[in-house]
């Protein structure tokens, strides 16, 4: 036994500590902090020195190998023995019964005894004996999957006077499993350092003391290939392992080999032993937890623990796994599947195997679509082995190769490959995929006059020199490449001829072309004539995509991306929210970075419009990321643009970080569709932005660098620019074409867009009831479509048209539903805004008598009258943000009782609920009315009952 000396730390904790962080760690010398296990050491500590029922404590701390039992108890030793406990400590294996059956309860000086045993379940049956018996309190530690029988006895027959406490020790967070590390706690390889530990502590240090941890593409390959991981040697584990010799030692190397999880039939067959000899082994494995039953059940089982099971496999000699893995190759080459035959043909194929070779590139092409990390690993192994002579096979593993690696969103490496892959095309088809392969990655990495030069000037017919190309399928392929990269580059026109030719190509070779001929033409309509022209096919579009479950999307994951962007151009943005994130979740799912920042970019940009800040900004900061990693420089501008957006709304500051680096990014980049949209949300963000810029930014002053769906919302801008520049006139030129434009669209967005032009015009020619007319309907359209941000900047106008009629009575509603709007965007410019307007209504009420003002527009004063005649028709009258329904069921039964004149007591009494809840209810119902008080609630309940309840 060991017992703790007077400072409160045993001989052994001290050696620990001198050993230092990079010595060899045994299991009872880990040299870790107490990362993470603060909860748990308090509740032992509480245990055993709080227990006010009279009762001997008796804790046990249980958990998993390594999580940290070990250190726990040694711990909580240390910190008793500071407050002067008396601590024994012994490891169970060792302490006999006859040295615990004499253990009194209390030590001659009269301090308290503890006992501390740790690896419970290793005691003699003996020492489990005496421990029923035993007289002081009691700090044990065990595994509880491997409670022997005698354990299990003495838990359940403990005496009644001993205070029983579990403490449970899981796997760590997250967090806290960065920080046991020792590495950058906000890098990847301390993220995937705590992913491939699982939470354990000791496997978390030991895979992040690997000399070599794999690289970002490997991790994203899966968790096959840790057993590659180089580990260092682990004292506590090797000597687990060194323990299982004969058949016992055949039948794990054997599921070490097979991989997790592993059936009974394989492996046995693999191990050389009949069907009774491999499961009594299993049963052994499984009584020293090394193996446990698979949780998803069918029968399988796996190891305790992927790292156990890798450092098993790498203790094998090489020859032995050899022979393995071709046994293991064999076995599945009729039954399993392309992938698990090909981790077994990676590791034993020969280096020139043309069937090897084959069975590799089938498992890739398999795994395009969900795995394309795992695809490139055994695409490339399928390269490695195929002979010099196989030409045909070399070109079109090479084309795989490629496809597989810009999926996996490494483009340039993928434009690297399909150089070798164009020298060596056989045929026309293999020239056709390595030309739209080239085309897409050129288009991803914003090259679109090398996109377009890849694929000839004209889309698939007459003029492309693939046109003798009689594959359905790739014909669609470089036609849908052609007019893509035609929409990206700016280029409507051409798309829309392609969109106007036949999609409809024999079935089943080509079962999505007329689903993607269909998504082109809604968006070439959408992009060029706005929703009267193109809401129906979108509509059309976004009904089949609905009805195709999410693996069935992924091939066409461009075109759900590209009808999202459709969507928001045109609305509803709420659609187009919900159709990007779909495209974002299964393309992190499936693994498809190449298109993954596009994607992030359209679902930021339709947050954005609704408000959904926070959102946005963390949307934003992935399309960055992504697009960096993959190369993309145009879309990394994209998404540092449209987050320096974000952040002015946000901060209400100037322009920010962001800002400075999106302009670095887009320096340079020729113009496209993106590049343009981007430039113009910097120039909006930049407070000394001239109408004059944002025209050359957008090729002129008809903007055809902008889409034409778009156009009013940017006459717009360019309005509010003119005003701030002090030039009236030219602001007024921009509001007409504005409207004008709008109109030709149909869009009630747009439109909205060209009410606020006009009546920023209004507001600065002093025409006050026509620019409230214009900001009251502009605010209108705008809640019925969601964007809050547009409503607020709307209903902020309409607050200052008000005053400067002098109604004020008026304003307080509506600024406040403007600072509500505020609130729940996050937009902190927009409080700002709407706060300086409170203070300058306020310093001017007290001066000037209410309605002072002549409710007519001077002479000049543009748009025609619209006064405002009641507070209703100020803020009542506006729909709710996002459309009806306003109140929800409860909300519509306390306002119904409220009007009835109930005070809050009797409301309560009537609904069964307390007074608090009603005040809580009230004050929500007031901000989403816009009014401050009780008496402003029943005056607009008067002229009309707010909306349902919500379904």
């Amino acid at each position: 036994m060991e017992r703790v000396d007077p400072g409160g730390r045993t001989a052994h904790a001290h050696r620990a500590r001198a050993a230092g962080p990079r010595a060899a760690f045994p299991e009872r010398a880990l040299p870790v902090p107490m990362t993470g296990r603060d909860r748990e050491l308090a509740r032992v500590l509480e245990a055993l020195t709080g227990t006010d029922s009279g009762g001997t404590p008796f804790v046990e701390v249980t958990g998993d190998p390594g999580t940290g039992k070990s250190l726990l108890l040694t711990e909580a030793c240390e910190r008793l023995a500071a407050r002067g406990t008396v601590v024994i400590r012994s490891d169970a294996a060792r302490v006999t019964g006859a040295v615990l059956s004499v253990l009194p309860a209390r030590s001659r000086s009269g301090r308290r005894l503890l006992l501390v045993l740790d690896d419970l379940h290793r005691a003699t049956p003996e020492a489990l004996d005496a421990l029923r018996r035993l007289r002081p309190a009691v700090l044990c530690a065990y595994r509880a999957r491997r409670t022997p029988p005698g354990l299990a006895r003495l838990l359940r027959e403990l005496p009644a006077d001993r205070e029983r406490v579990g403490v449970d020790l899981g796997p760590l967070d997250p967090a806290d499993a960065r920080r046991l590390t020792g590495l950058p706690v906000d890098g990847e390889d301390a993220a995937w350092c705590a992913r491939a530990g699982g939470g354990v502590p000791r496997h978390v240090i030991w895979v992040a003391r690997s000399p070599r941890l794999p690289s970002a593409a490997r991790r994203r390959a899966g968790d096959g290939f840790t057993d590659l991981l180089p580990l260092p040697a682990h004292p506590v584990v090797d000597a687990e392992l060194d323990a299982l010799d004969g058949v016992l030692g055949r039948v794990a190397r054997a599921a070490a080999v097979v991989g997790d999880p592993f059936a009974a039939e394989p492996t046995a067959a693999v191990a050389g032993v009949d069907a009774a000899t491999f499961l009594a082994a299993v049963d052994e494995l499984v009584r020293r937890d090394l193996v446990r039953p698979d949780t998803e059940g069918c029968g399988l089982l796996r190891f305790r623990h992927p790292l156990v099971r890798a450092r098993l496999y790498q203790r094998m000699p090489v020859a032995d796994r050899l022979v393995a893995h071709r046994h293991a190759a064999t076995l599945l080459a009729a039954t399993g599947t392309p992938a698990a035959r090909a981790r077994h043909l990676s590791r034993c194929a020969p280096a020139t195997d043309a069937e090897a070779a084959a069975a590799l590139a089938r498992a890739a092409a398999r795994d395009l679509d969900r795995y394309p990390a795992r695809a490139v690993v055994w695409a490339g192994e399928a390269l490695r082995r195929l002979p010099a002579r196989a030409a045909r096979e070399r070109s079109r593993t090479l084309v795989l190769l490629a496809e597989a690696l810009g999926s996996d969103g490494r483009l340039r490496e993928a434009r690297t490959v399909l150089g070798t892959a164009a020298a060596a095309a056989a045929d026309p088809g293999q020239r056709a995929a390595v030309a739209r392969l080239s085309a897409r990655y050129a288009r991803l990495l914003g090259r679109h006059a090398e996109a377009a030069d890849a694929l000839g000037r004209e889309p698939t017919g007459g003029g492309d020199p693939d046109s003798a190309v009689r594959d359905p399928l790739t014909r669609a392929g470089l036609r849908w490449e052609a007019a893509v990269g035609a929409l990206a580059a700016g280029d409507t026109a051409t798309a829309r001829r392609s969109a106007t030719q036949s999609w409809d190509f024999p079935r089943p070779q080509a079962p999505d072309s007329r689903l993607r001929g269909a998504v082109l033409r809604a968006a070439t309509e959408a992009f060029d004539h706005g929703p009267r022209v193109a809401d129906h096919q979108l509509l059309g579009v976004v009904r089949e995509f609905d009805a195709l479950p999410d693996p069935a999307l992924v091939p066409m994951l461009d075109a759900v991306i590209l009808t999202a962007a459709a969507r928001r151009a045109v609305g509803p943005t709420t659609e187009a929210a919900r159709l990007a994130d779909r495209a974002v979740g299964i393309a992190r799912h499936a693994g498809q970075r190449g298109v993954l920042p596009d994607a992030l970019l359209v679902k930021a940009a339709a947050l954005l419009d609704l408000g959904a800040l926070d959102a946005a900004v963390a949307c934003c900061g992935d399309a960055a990321r992504l697009a960096r990693d993959t190369g993309a420089a145009e879309h990394t501008g994209g998404a540092l643009a449209l987050l320096a957006e974000c952040e002015r709304h946000g901060s209400g500051n100037g322009p920010g970080a962001a800002y400075q680096q999106a302009r670095r990014a887009l320096e340079g980049r020729p113009a496209s569709r993106l590049t343009v949209l981007a430039r113009a949300r910097l120039w909006s963000v930049s407070p000394a932005g001239r109408a004059c810029g944002l025209v050359a930014i957008a090729g002129g002053e008809g903007l055809p660098g902008l889409d034409r769906c778009e156009r009013p919302r940017w006459m717009r801008v360019l309005a509010e620019a003119e005003l701030r520049g002090g030039d009236a006139e030219a602001a007024r030129v921009w509001a007409r074409r504005a409207a004008e434009a709008a109109a030709d669209l149909g869009s009630p967005v747009q439109t909205a867009h060209a009410l606020a032009a006009g009546a920023a015009v209004a507001l600065a020619r002093g025409g006050f009831p026509a620019a409230g007319g214009a900001a009251r309907s502009a605010a209108a359209a705008f809640g019925r479509a969601g964007l809050a941000l547009e409503e607020g900047a709307a209903l902020l106008s309409l607050a200052r048209a008000l005053a400067g009629e002098w109604r004020w009575a008026l304003v307080p509603p509506v600024l406040a539903r403007v600072r509500g709007i505020a609130a729940e965007c996050g937009s902190r410019r927009l409080h700002g805004l709407a706060v300086a307007e409170q203070r300058r209504v306020m310093s001017l009420a007290g001066r000037v008598p209410e309605g002072a003002r002549t409710f007519a527009d001077p002479p000049g004063g543009g748009t025609e009258a619209v006064p405002a005649t009641s507070a209703g028709e100020a803020v009542g009258a506006l729909p709710p943000r996002g459309g009806p329904p306003v109140l929800t069921r409860r909300e519509s039964q306390i306002t119904g009782l409220v009007a009835s004149g109930l005070p809050n007591s009797q409301v309560a009494a009537r609904l069964g609920v307390n007074a608090k809840t009603v005040e809580a209810h009230l004050t929500r119902i007031y901000r989403k009315l816009g009014v401050t008080r009780r008496s402003s609630l029943v005056s607009l309940l008067t002229a009309g009952t707010p909306g349902g309840p919500e379904s």
